[in-house]
């Protein structure tokens, strides 16, 4: 207990232990990056065994310890079930409906998998209407702001199309399809209806809501939770995250 067998700039998820005790695997991150599949063995020595994740759902080692078997997506790709020797080679397990989370592996080989459908909808009405209609776009919407005319809702999209994490849209009340605005965790509307507010780490985006360029605004943060316009529509207030957390 109180050995750091490993520390490093990203995140780190699922963490687990080989039969044998030699190594410890996991899932890792760059803030809104792509996923890899580490090793890591009992002197702290560190292996990527593969990268370029887009989502990951958990992971198990092979009876033996010379595969790490795992939930994992590629951009545009439900997650399916893979394994990674420690040369790194991958191979497909097994693929099928909906997305694969990997539990636990026997000494037989049989594994447990969960078949996960998950799904987050947004629904609207608008003033003069009396029905709510379904404003969802792809597999998980939320809602982050609303125009002020109310003709215009801000989603946050995610999806395994969307390799960096969700993405902004704009849709219409009137429920005619979703735009695309760009990449970044939406937040908010300008009063005029002309940009919308997203973050991407530690940098702040005004993403024009037809055709122009994006302003990009980067900060010393690491880290921005939050970003609202100021009422001067200049500025804009952020809650971040310092290098110290």
């Amino acid at each position: 207990l109180g050995t750091v067998l490993y520390s490093g700039p990203g995140r780190i998820y699922g963490p687990r232990v080989s039969p044998t005790g030699d190594a410890v695997a996991f899932f890792e991150s760059e803030t809104s990056g792509p996923i890899s599949v580490v090793l890591v063995d009992r002197s702290g020595a560190r292996r990527v065994l593969s990268d370029g994740w887009g989502d990951w759902w958990n992971l198990a080692f092979s009876p033996d310890g010379r595969e790490v078997w795992f939930g994992g997506a590629r951009a545009g790709a439900a997650a399916s079930l893979y394994a990674v020797d420690r040369e790194g080679k991958v191979r497909v397990l097994l693929t099928a409906p909906g997305t694969l989370e990997v539990h636990d592996v026997a000494p037989d080989r049989r594994v447990l998998v969960a078949q996960v459908d998950s799904r987050a909808f947004v629904f609207g009405r608008g003033r003069d209407e009396t029905v709510d209609r379904d404003l969802s776009w792809l597999e998980s919407s939320s809602a982050t702001a609303l125009s002020a005319d109310g003709r215009q809702i801000l989603l946050a999209v995610d999806s395994e199309l969307e390799t960096g994490g969700p993405a902004a849209f704009v849709r219409s009340m009137d429920g005619s399809a979703a735009v695309r605005l760009g990449s970044g965790h939406p937040q908010e509307l300008s009063r005029d209806g002309r940009w919308a507010l997203a973050v991407r780490g530690g940098t702040v985006i005004a993403i024009p809501t037809a055709a122009g360029e994006e302003k990009v605004l980067a900060t010393a943060f690491p880290l921005i939770s939050a970003a609202r316009w100021m009422p001067d529509g200049a500025h804009v207030l952020v809650l971040a995250r310092g290098k110290d957390g």
